[in-house]
């Protein structure tokens, strides 16, 4: 094994037990980093590093999904629940009906996995 890739292994598992130990404390993390001598630039690399760890090793969960009885192509239309579909953004045979209340979190998400499909 490449001691590099050792050395980053054992540095992110102490650090998954310090980012563990930061939030079992209830602490907020520039108290928890003041407290423990840590710099929360140090920190928050960790965190990003081992979350995109986390991301990239979870084996992808598939839901299936069932299409709509019928999704009107009138951009006025009423879906269900009142919902007004204003706009309707199609990528490959999937469309995505949403409205000015829609969050564009949301939006920015789902169009991610539209495109990723």
């Amino acid at each position: 094994m490449d001691t590099r890739l050792a050395t980053k292994q054992i540095k992110a598992q102490h650090w998954a037990k310090v980012i563990k130990d930061r939030l079992d404390s209830g602490l907020k993390v520039t108290e928890y980093c003041e407290l423990h001598n840590i710099s929360k630039t140090q920190y928050y690399y960790w965190l990003r590093a081992i979350r995109e760890h986390c991301i990239e090793t979870q084996a992808p969960q598939l839901v299936e999904l069932q299409p709509p009885a019928e999704v009107p192509q009138d951009n006025k239309s009423c879906v269900s629940d009142g919902f007004e579909i204003e706009m309707l953004i199609k990528i490959g045979n999937a469309s995505l009906g949403i409205n000015s209340a829609t969050p564009k979190s949301l939006i920015r998400k789902v169009m991610e996995v539209l495109s990723n499909a």
